[in-house]
């Protein structure tokens, strides 16, 4: 049986509820109750006072200016009042407990690194940790040299961040994610995902942001090798080709 989500927005949806039901518990209240106005209006001015500043009711202007005490009108005022109260208590710990929720949900770490890669210059962009990018990343770790990388699955995105590397979670392909890596004052961008398509969009959107950085990107089949090319790509690397040389080499060496 799918499990059917609730929206986000329900809590505040009852906190909106409850407080228009209390109000109009308490106009209520005052109107009938009490013999300080059979107007719609001063008694929503008296019940919005209880509810904003329950110190009203002991001034001058409040209700108690208006109502004998210890009797009935006393009594209704007084259970509006303790109504109001105990609204106030209740919205103002589903406000708290909304932003609770929103600050724990909050990566301190991410944000900050963004905010640090925001001033990065000539660095290198790494867009989608493959196995091909884990090993390039471990190299430019080894070098020291600055680099950022961009994954759109969230766990990876993590993973990497874990690693003690920069990590933006978002899509390579998208000008925002990019943008968020400071690809105006990258050195380079390495588009290195499984997919030839998501390359080449990659490379025609980071040549269209900016013409003078270098771009490097793989290709999974040589037959895109050309596309890659007149998209913008300065270099475009077959790794399973430069594999097969590479062992074939050393077999004839051998």
């Amino acid at each position: 049986m799918p499990v059917v989500s609730q929206p986000e927005n329900v809590t505040w949806w009852m906190i909106a509820i409850l407080v228009i039901a209390t109000i109009m518990i308490g106009i209520a209240s005052i109107i009938i109750f009490t013999g300080v106005s059979k107007n719609v209006l001063d008694a929503s001015y008296f019940t919005a006072a209880a509810l904003l500043d329950a110190s009203s009711l002991g001034s001058d202007v409040g209700i108690s200016a208006h109502v004998q005490p210890f009797t009935g009108a006393f009594y209704a005022v007084m259970g509006t009042a303790v109504v109001d109260g105990l609204a106030k208590s209740v919205i103002v710990g589903f406000v708290l407990a909304e932003f609770i929720s929103f600050i724990t949900n909050i990566d301190v770490r991410a944000k900050f690194g963004l905010i640090m890669k925001k001033s990065e210059k000539n660095h290198i962009i790494v867009c989608g940790y493959s196995m091909l990018a884990e090993r390039l990343c471990r190299d430019l770790a080894d070098k020291k040299r600055r680099f950022v990388v961009i994954e759109k699955d969230p766990e990876r995105a993590n993973a990497v961040r874990d690693m003690g590397y920069d990590a933006i979670n978002g899509d390579p392909t998208d000008k925002q994610a990019l943008e968020e890596a400071s690809i105006s004052t990258a050195k380079a961008v390495v588009f290195a995902t499984e997919s030839d398509f998501i390359n080449l969009l990659g490379v025609v959107t980071a040549r269209h942001m900016n013409n003078r950085v270098k771009i490097i990107t793989r290709a999974m089949e040589g037959s895109t090798v050309t596309k890659m090319h007149r998209g913008g790509a300065n270099f475009c690397i077959v790794p399973e080709a430069v594999a097969g040389t590479e062992l074939g080499s050393r077999i004839a060496g051998g």
